[in-house]
């Protein structure tokens, strides 16, 4: 940022949070949620007593994601390889989508953590992802030479049930669908080896097409199936890489190994990136339940303020009024009555 320029208003879910001037150091290293939580600490007592309704909702709010998030990282300690680690950030994903109310998104939130990660950056944006996803449907989908059947439909010699002819046929055409596949995985990283989390998504196939035991049983899926998802998850869109994975090693059509023998270097990186969001929410919810009480005491003092000095002078004012209009006995009552 220029020297002498003024910091732009940080836009944070609904609401939008009014950012002070940083150091060129702090700005560098702060995250979204991180921000949120310095706005909150840097409130006045103003801010905070004309905001005690929004943040006492917010809290209860922030109490769910706190409480899913708990749940995952207490998890994630225990995530032993690659893909285990990065399906848990698409299980929060999933669960964090909807989350609104409160004074940060928290998909942009957490895309923030995944940002000081040098080793899973750039991440990919929606319309990448859907790009490589299509492209993949279109390996599958292209039709080997010599043959006129396309990737897809000779690997389906390849299931446990495939007519004899079927399997045949595939044995027949092998080198072939290799040559037309190895071609296709060369192109895509390419393209997308830019990005880590594709890299590493691209190499799990090809590694699973050509060295694991259910060879290109890979290249028989529904690659497109979810993709409406990505339209709102922002800078979690690569999750659906791992989901499209995972659902891969359910069908075994490749293997765990295959996941965690190819390089993804940022995935220890995720564990803890994971780990420091749930702490950092923690403590915004700290921040904010402080503010909640200052707002409570701020109000019980006024409020006790009111009494202690109303009563008195409820006691003047009735006393004059008496001995204006000459009703002295009333005054005389009202007086010893407050006295008792």
């Amino acid at each position: 940022m220029a020297e002498g320029a003024e910091r732009q208003p940080l836009k944070a879910g609904t609401l939008t949070v009014d950012m002070s001037p940083m150091s060129p150091d702090q700005e560098s290293s702060e995250t979204l949620l991180q921000a949120t939580v310095r706005h909150y600490e840097e409130a006045g007592l103003w801010r905070i007593l004309r905001q005690y309704t929004t943040t006492s909702e917010q809290m209860l709010k922030l109490d769910f994601v706190i409480t899913a998030l708990h749940d995952h990282a207490s998890s994630i300690r225990g995530d032993k390889v690659k893909v285990e680690v990065a399906l848990r950030w698409f299980r929060v994903a999933r669960e964090m989508l909807h989350v609104d109310g409160l004074p940060f998104n928290v998909v942009h939130a957490l895309g923030s953590h995944l940002g000081k990660i040098e080793k899973m950056n750039p991440l990919p944006e929606e319309d990448v992802i859907k790009n490589l996803l299509q492209a993949v449907d279109n390996l599958q989908q292209s039709t080997v030479p010599g043959t006129g059947d396309s990737v897809r439909t000779l690997c389906e010699g390849l299931l446990e049930n495939a007519p004899e002819e079927a399997a045949k046929k595939f044995e027949a055409h092998k080198a072939a669908v290799e040559s037309l596949c190895m071609s296709g995985f060369a192109s895509l990283t390419t393209e997308y080896g830019k990005y880590p989390a594709c890299k590493w998504f691209i190499a799990v196939l090809q590694r699973a097409a050509f060295r694991g035991r259910y060879s290109f049983k890979c290249l028989r899926q529904a690659w497109l199936s979810g993709v409406d998802m990505l339209d709102s998850m922002g800078p979690l869109a690569w999750v659906m890489l791992v989901k499209k994975l995972d659902t891969l090693i359910v069908e075994e059509s490749l293997t765990v190994a295959d996941c965690q023998a190819a390089s993804f270097p940022a995935a220890e990186h995720l564990r803890e990136a994971l780990l420091t969001f749930f702490w950092d929410a923690t403590r915004l919810r700290s921040v904010m339940q402080d503010h909640v009480r200052r707002a409570e005491a701020t109000h019980a003092q006024v409020t006790t303020g009111i009494i202690t000095i109303g009563v008195p002078l409820l006691q003047v004012v009735f006393q004059a009024l008496a001995q204006r209009f000459g009703l002295d006995g009333i005054s005389s009552a009202l007086v010893g009555e407050s006295d008792e």
